[in-house]
C-alpha cells in the first residue's frame, strides 16, 4: 500500500462567505476539511487534518482513497489569461505546448497533470478558489 502524502491530493479551496471564513477540503477523502480565517491557514489546518486521518485509517488498516483530480481545465483556461501558461507548465514538469494544446482544446487534465500544475500554482501563492455552492 503506498503512503500518500497532502501533497498526492487535489485540494479545494474556497470562501464561505454565510460563516465567514476559508474552508480547504480534499474531495477524494470524505470529510478530510478545515477552516481559517485566511487561505493559508485553512491549508495548514488541512495539513493536520490529513495527519490525523491518515494515521486513524492506518490504525484500522485502511487504504487512504485514491487521489483524483478536480482541477478543470475551463477555471485553468480563464486563468491563462492573466498567469504565464508556459511558466506554470514548466514549474509543474510538463511541456508547454502541451498545456497550450490542452487548454486550447478543451481537453481535461489527467490527474497527475492536474495534482502538479495546482501544486506549481500553490507553490506561488496562486490557489483556485471555487465557489461555495
Amino acid at each position: 500500500m503506498p503512503s500518500r502524502s497532502i501533497k498526492d491530493y487535489e485540494v479545494s479551496l474556497y470562501y464561505d462567505s454565510r460563516a465567514g471564513y476559508y474552508v480547504a477540503e480534499i474531495p477524494s477523502i470524505p470529510t478530510c476539511a478545515a477552516d481559517g480565517p485566511t487561505p493559508a491557514e485553512a491549508i495548514a489546518a488541512l495539513e493536520t487534518t490529513f495527519a490525523v486521518m491518515k494515521e486513524a485509517y492506518a490504525e484500522e488498516r485502511l487504504s487512504l482513497p485514491e487521489p483524483t483530480a478536480a482541477l478543470p481545465v475551463d477555471v485553468l483556461s480563464r486563468a491563462s489569461e492573466v498567469l504565464n501558461m508556459s511558466q506554470v507548465a514548466q514549474r509543474a514538469g510538463m511541456s508547454p505546448q502541451t498545456l497550450a494544446s490542452k487548454l486550447q482544446r478543451r481537453t481535461p487534465l489527467k490527474p497527475s497533470e492536474a495534482r502538479a500544475i495546482s501544486r506549481a500554482l500553490s507553490q506561488s501563492g496562486v490557489y483556485v478558489i471555487a465557489k461555495a455552492n
